[in-house]
């Protein structure tokens, strides 16, 4: 069939086809590096005074349960840079599971509970932050022992679901068991 083709092409025609298809093979290279590059999140860690959360992004693809451990088990090469785990000592996550957007994220750690808001919010800000770097994650939920953690509102009901850059996001106004703002 090549053969039958080639008795009805012009010498231009060979040239215009040469030139599609290496267009093709440009747009489907470049479509494989964004793909790439949704599939590396920056990574959300805390700097070595353990104030200020900074994206770093990981040298290699992660799925969102790799990013999620890498936040809990920080490559030496980052600590030896300075950054830490927003993970308490003692906790880590124990289970990812996404639905409709929304992934929840289990908790084991007996800190957790007691944790003041601030490290709260950065412990939620970072898992937050990277797993909403996936196109398929939108929101998060944690939950530890069975029930919904994470910052309270004044009233006393945990906030349910995070989400990235929500500019009317309650976090401002939140508190945590451990600030004695009330007893839940």
């Amino acid at each position: 069939m090549a053969s039958a083709l080639s008795r009805w092409q012009t010498p231009g025609d060979a040239m215009r086809t040469a030139t599609v298809t290496t267009l093709v093979v440009a747009s489907l290279a470049l479509l494989a590096s964004a793909a790439a590059a949704v599939e590396r999140p920056s990574l959300y860690l805390l700097t070595a005074s353990g104030s200020v959360l900074l994206p770093v992004q990981p040298s290699r693809t992660l799925t969102p349960n790799a990013a999620l451990y890498r936040l809990a088990v920080v490559p030496a090469s980052l600590r030896h840079r300075g950054l830490q785990s927003p993970f308490p000592v003692g906790s880590k996550p124990i289970h990812l599971s996404a639905a409709r957007g929304i992934a929840t994220v289990t908790l084991a750690g007996d800190r957790l509970t007691s944790l003041h808001t601030i490290p709260r919010l950065r412990l939620i800000g970072a898992v937050t932050y990277t797993l909403t770097s996936y196109p398929t994650i939108r929101g998060i939920q944690f939950m530890l022992d069975g029930k919904p953690w994470g910052v309270y509102d004044h009233s006393g009901r945990v906030i349910p679901t995070y989400h990235r850059g929500t500019a009317s996001h309650p976090w401002l106004t939140a508190c945590a068991p451990g600030d004695g703002c009330f007893s839940p």
